[in-house]
């Protein structure tokens, strides 16, 4: 999305500030949702924009370093300080890696080559100036205005501090079911799904029977993909509400996933009657027909899901379908797309 619609978007925020309190939950998460999405989106479209430039590299190295990709962190760091001597912050940072990696003296002359660029001149360098002040909103506003590189550079770094700081806000909030709710959501969408659990569990304590906790927290169980160990409490959550379509295709892909094939298949052709829509449980309920030996049946679910298939394993099984069903020409036509897939992948160099 292109950065004058965010200044919009940026504009209407302060609207909402006026009549949303920001001081709950649902507030501080908003805000610092929008901020990481403007982080994401002003690094996206630097780094297409001026990939080589020195503003880029330096973004380039942050990244790798959370990561810990640390070889690949100070290959972008050092190449950004080559391309721009003068970018302040850069030699900290490879200062910081070594220092990870146990390696002192390189430490030391990476902080050395820091202090050389000596204090920035405010009049010159007020982005600088005033992120290190920590006046994120001013480096945000001042940024937007600026085309180019540089102002990328400073929105992506600016925004990301100001989304840190609103998440880090909900800890001083009271206890609430929903400053549980953020959290979890926040948990769950960063990828930490246990954690994610850990919330879900504590917004169910202070409102126990909570239907829709109870589904939000099945969803993080289920991401979790530790099948056996949360396959009887999707069990009990699905007792209580039997109509889902996703309790019985979350226990259905579970029991198929811990070598449960046949209890497994009720589960999944539940869930389907339920949402036909459902193509995890068309994929699961096609592997599930492939694995005891009823092809026909898991030709149609396989060919549904095909829009999911990310490695080429959905067009082997459904080419072992056609031939096991006497369709030899399907067969060949989707051992060839399986084939393209792995061609392709190994076409792909690795990081």
């Amino acid at each position: 999305m292109c950065l004058r619609l965010y200044a919009l978007a940026l504009s209407a925020l302060g609207i909402i500030a006026q009549t949303i309190p920001q001081t709950t939950p649902e507030a501080l998460v908003k805000r610092g949702q929008y901020y990481s999405e403007l982080a994401m989106h002003s690094r996206s479209e630097l780094m297409q924009t001026a990939p080589e430039s020195a503003y880029a590299l330096a973004l380039l190295g942050g990244m790798k370093s959370k990561e810990h990709q640390y070889t690949a962190a100070l290959n972008a760091y050092n190449e950004a300080a080559a391309r721009m001597p003068g970018l302040r912050g850069v030699h900290s940072a490879i200062a910081d890696i070594y220092v990870v990696l146990g390696k002192p003296a390189e430490a030391s002359a990476a902080e050395a080559a820091e202090q050389k660029l000596g204090s920035p001149d405010c009049t010159v360098e007020k982005l600088q100036c005033d992120f290190s002040a920590g006046r994120f909103d001013d480096v945000l506003n001042a940024a937007k205005q600026k085309a180019g590189p540089e102002g990328l550079y400073w929105l992506a770094r600016a925004s990301q501090e100001l989304a840190i700081h609103a998440f880090a806000e909900l800890d001083n909030l009271p206890e609430s079911v929903e400053l549980h709710e953020a959290k979890a959501q926040i948990l769950r969408e960063l990828g930490k799904y246990r954690a994610s659990v850990d919330e879900w569990r504590a917004a169910l304590k202070l409102s126990p029977g909570n239907r829709k906790l109870q589904h939000e927290l099945a969803i993080s169980l289920f991401l979790t993909q530790d099948y056996q160990a949360i396959l009887s409490e999707l069990q009990q959550f699905l007792k209580t509400e039997p109509q889902s379509a996703n309790l019985n295709f979350f226990v259905g892909d579970s029991l198929l996933e811990t070598e449960r094939i046949e209890e497994a298949a009720p589960y999944l052709e539940t869930a389907l009657k339920l949402d036909p829509k459902l193509l995890p449980a068309h994929v699961a309920l096609g592997l599930c027909y492939v694995r005891l030996g009823q092809m026909r049946k898991a030709i149609p679910h396989l060919k549904k899901g095909l829009s999911m298939d990310k490695d080429g394993s959905l067009y082997y099984q459904l080419a072992r379908a056609y031939q096991a069903s006497g369709q030899p020409e399907l067969a060949k036509e989707m051992m060839d797309r399986y084939q393209a897939f792995q061609k392709s992948a190994a076409q792909v160099e690795p990081r």
